[in-house]
């Protein structure tokens, strides 16, 4: 899947590498990114296409409630 991201409208990223924002469901989760470079580009484009349900569906978590909102 090709799509052509426009990221002049980004105002700001957020990485949570500690567990602060949430706990993975999938401990193996970054394993199964890494099985091709197709699977580690969808998941990315799907991230930035989809951030109201990046931690329901694209990557499962148990979320901070408080800290998310």
């Amino acid at each position: 899947m090709k799509t052509d991201i426009d990221i002049n409208n980004l105002k700001v990223a957020i990485f949570d590498f500690d567990g602060t924002l949430a706990i993975h469901k999938d401990k193996e989760f970054s394993k199964h990114r890494r099985e091709s470079e197709e699977k580690f580009l969808d998941y990315f484009l799907k991230a930035y296409l989809n951030p109201d349900s990046f931690y329901d569906v694209i990557e499962p978590c148990y979320k901070s409630d408080s800290l998310y909102s």
